[in-house]
C-alpha cells in the first residue's frame, strides 16, 4: 500500500512520523485528487483505489481504523485505458468507476491554433514560479511553433517555454533563442519550390492572422481589458495594439 495515497499510522514503520500522517485522499476530503498517468498504475494499486472510490473510506498503512473521505477524482492518462482493459492491464470494474466524464484532449499537434493560448498563460505562472519579469516574445516564434509536431505534446511546449524564460537574457525573446530542433524545422522548409513556398506562405499568413486576433482577444481577456499590459504582454505597443484592434475589428 503506498503511504502517500492512503498515509500511515503511528509507528507504521521505522523513520514513521511519530504521529502518523495523513495521505493524499485524507487531505482531497471534500476537495479534488488528481490522478495522472493512471494508465500506468499496478493491478494491486488499482484494486486499493477502487475500494477507496466504492466504500468512500480509507485506511492507513499500519493502521485499522475506517477514515470517511469525500472527494471528487480527475484522473488522466495518454494511453488507450478500453484496450488496456481488453488486454487484462487494467481493472474493468475501476475503468467504468472512472467513466463518468470522458474529456477527450486532442494532442498538440491537431490542435495547433491553441499555441498562443497556452504559451499566454504558461509564460505567466511560469513567471511567478520563478519570481521573474514576464517577457514578451517574437510573433515569428508562433508561427515557427505551429511548424513543429510537439511528439512530447503540451509538456514539451511547457519545457521550451521554461527554457526560453530562465535561458534568455533580457526580456524580449527572439528567434534566435529557440531551441536547435525548432531552428532546424525551419530550415528544413526552406529547401521547397517557390510556387509551393508562396502558397505556403498565403496559407501560414493567413493562419497567423487568425491566430494573432485569438492571441490578442484572449490577452485581453486575461488582463481584464487593460491595453497596455496587453500591449507588454503581446509584445507590441500600444500603439500598434489599436491598430490591430482597428483592423481586426476586435470590440474592448
Amino acid at each position: 500500500m503506498n503511504p502517500s495515497f492512503f498515509g500511515y499510522a503511528k509507528g507504521a514503520f521505522t523513520g514513521a512520523n511519530k504521529e502518523g500522517k495523513a495521505g493524499k485522499f485524507e487531505l482531497a476530503h471534500r476537495g479534488t485528487i488528481f490522478l495522472d498517468e493512471i494508465g500506468d498504475m499496478p493491478l494491486a494499486m488499482q484494486a486499493k483505489i477502487l475500494r477507496v472510490l466504492q466504500e468512500k473510506q480509507v485506511e492507513r498503512v499500519g493502521g485499522n481504523a475506517l477514515i470517511p473521505v469525500d472527494f471528487r477524482l480527475i484522473a488522466a492518462t495518454n494511453k488507450d485505458l478500453k484496450q488496456l482493459v481488453d488486454r487484462g492491464e487494467f481493472r474493468e470494474d475501476l475503468y467504468y468507476r472512472l467513466f463518468v466524464v470522458p474529456l477527450d484532449i486532442p494532442p498538440l499537434r491537431v490542435r495547433k491554433q491553441d499555441i498562443p493560448i497556452i504559451i499566454a498563460s504558461k509564460m505567466h505562472q511560469l513567471s511567478k514560479i520563478y519570481g521573474m519579469k514576464e517577457k514578451t516574445i517574437d510573433q515569428e516564434i508562433l508561427r515557427m511553433m505551429r511548424r513543429y509536431d510537439w511528439p512530447g505534446n503540451i509538456r514539451e511546449l511547457i519545457n521550451v517555454l521554461e527554457r526560453l524564460l530562465v535561458l534568455t537574457d533580457g526580456n524580449h525573446i527572439a528567434t534566435r533563442d529557440l531551441p536547435d530542433f525548432l531552428q532546424d524545422k525551419e530550415t528544413e522548409d526552406s529547401f521547397i519550390s517557390s510556387d509551393t513556398h508562396l502558397q505556403k506562405y498565403e496559407d501560414v499568413r493567413d493562419v497567423a492572422l487568425q491566430e494573432e486576433r485569438r492571441a490578442i482577444e484572449s490577452t485581453l481577456e486575461r488582463v481584464k481589458g487593460n491595453k497596455t499590459k496587453a500591449a507588454q504582454l503581446l509584445g507590441i505597443s500600444r500603439a500598434t495594439l489599436y491598430n490591430k484592434l482597428s483592423r481586426y475589428a476586435i470590440e474592448t
